[in-house]
């Protein structure tokens, strides 16, 4: 039965949201990017000027009213995005905040958040609920339930910041919108706590387990969605600023405004997202786009320029991004030597791209071309290998073929590779079909 669910759903796995103790501990949350990128391998951006945001040309609406970037700090006041009501304050007092300790507070706040609130992507797919919405709701997806993580976190005495957690290249169509997705989590510091691990799994809709772990390779997972989740090696993660989470805030609700064809909303809540923080270089991006979509090309290049000059040597996802959209932007305005120029530059880095290989690898095991899902994975192995995704999907591709000996080397493979402990008991259930299916 595992094994037939495990071949309909193609190149299965999953997608996690993460919470842990050590220092850190992680929920993940949604942030939306314009257009195809890809991560993971360096590539070089000119150097940029940065140039203030109120500098920049207006949005020309169609009313012919333009709307000046300096003019959205009267039109976007600040969102009281941590706030949270006397209500949520009074639970908190009498469910979390009689703990003593730190760690009891950090157990008892996860239990009452994620015993209320339904962790959802498709009912909130851009994350622009402010803790108190998410709360009222009831629903939010990781950036909406992250906002509220820290809030109902700090109100509890506990030391909570928003923490960057780098994902695999995910895409998602809204209407003619093509969008990658970005992920920020929330992390709580608790000083001398090294090896005590918070595990919570799902136990049919809103039912959650607690429980205790000391592998300090634990992670949290309210839900199980897709084949392939995140590069979940915690050495990766980062914490932010409030003021960066703030600004991707903004950044959603431009995206959705976007796509709901309400431009001059979303052209506002770009430039507020860059005001908040001018070095956010998918803001820029998402500026340049719309700018681009509304028949302003000189601006929109203006706008890629320094998404460039913000990002470089910082974020090549966001570079590729926006390189990719300056290539169509030079298309689309017949600037052909300038076009092909940034087309070589992303064709060239998409190559030497281990998840850009494994991406094709994915599309080829769909199709049932093994032989050239084998090549590709084996591909990206090369280029990256110590990522257990490429091992597993490899195996697949080899049970697919008949070869049973390289399909259980190659989930040995992914056992070693991988992070959770969630994910090596499930490689370890595939391991067991393979050899099932050779005793028969």
């Amino acid at each position: 039965m595992f094994w037939n669910d495990l071949k309909k759903r193609g190149s299965p796995g999953f997608i996690f949201c993460f919470l842990r103790v050590r220092k850190y501990t992680k929920l993940l949350s949604s942030l939306l990017l314009l257009i195809i990128s890809a991560s993971c391998a360096s590539i070089s951006a000119p150097k940029v000027e940065t140039v203030d945001i109120d500098l920049f040309p207006p949005y020309i609406s169609a009313g012919n009213v333009d709307i000046f970037p300096a003019s959205v700090d009267v039109d976007i006041p600040d969102a009281a995005i941590l706030e949270i009501n006397d209500e949520i304050k009074a639970l908190i007092d009498e469910k979390v905040r009689k703990a003593r300790s730190p760690q009891d507070r950090l157990m008892l706040v996860t239990e009452f958040l994620v015993g209320r609130i339904l962790y959802d992507t498709a009912g909130d797919i851009y994350g622009v609920k402010t803790a108190q919405e998410t709360f009222d709701s009831g629903t939010g997806n990781c950036l909406s339930f992250s906002n509220l993580f820290v809030a109902a976190a700090r109100y509890s005495g506990l030391d909570s910041k928003f923490s960057e957690i780098p994902t695999l290249p995910n895409w998602t169509r809204d209407g003619r919108i093509l969008f990658v997705t970005r992920h920020i989590g929330a992390s709580v510091d608790i000083r001398n706590v090294f090896t005590q691990i918070i595990q919570l799994e799902n136990n049919n809709e809103r039912a959650r387990l607690v429980t205790w772990d000391n592998s300090l390779k634990y992670y949290f997972s309210p839900s199980e969605l897709s084949p392939d989740g995140l590069n979940a090696n915690p050495f990766n993660y980062r914490s932010v600023s409030d003021q960066r989470a703030f600004a991707q805030y903004y950044n959603n609700l431009g995206t959705k405004y976007m796509a709901e064809e309400k431009n001059e909303d979303a052209f506002r809540y770009f430039v507020k997202a860059i005001k908040t923080e001018p070095g956010l270089g998918f803001a820029w991006s998402n500026l340049g786009a719309l700018y681009r979509k509304n028949n302003q090309p000189e601006a929109a290049e203006k706008a890629y320029f320094q998404g460039l000059g913000v990002s470089a040597g910082k974020n090549d996802t966001t570079v590729l991004t926006i390189m990719n959209n300056l290539a169509n932007l030079y298309v689309i305005t017949g600037q052909n030597e300038k076009a092909a120029v940034y087309q070589e530059k992303v064709g060239s880095f998409r190559e030497k791209n281990p998840y850009y290989k494994f991406e094709k690898g994915k599309s080829a095991f769909n199709n049932k071309d093994f032989d050239k899902s084998i090549g590709l994975f084996r591909e990206a192995i090369r280029l990256k290998d110590d990522e257990h995704l490429f091992y597993y999907n490899l195996a697949l591709s080899y049970f697919e073929r008949g070869d049973l000996k390289k399909a259980r080397i190659n989930i040995n493979n992914a056992i070693k590779y991988s992070w959770s402990e969630n994910r090596k008991n499930y490689y370890k259930k595939v391991y067991n079909l393979f050899a099932e299916d050779n005793n028969r």
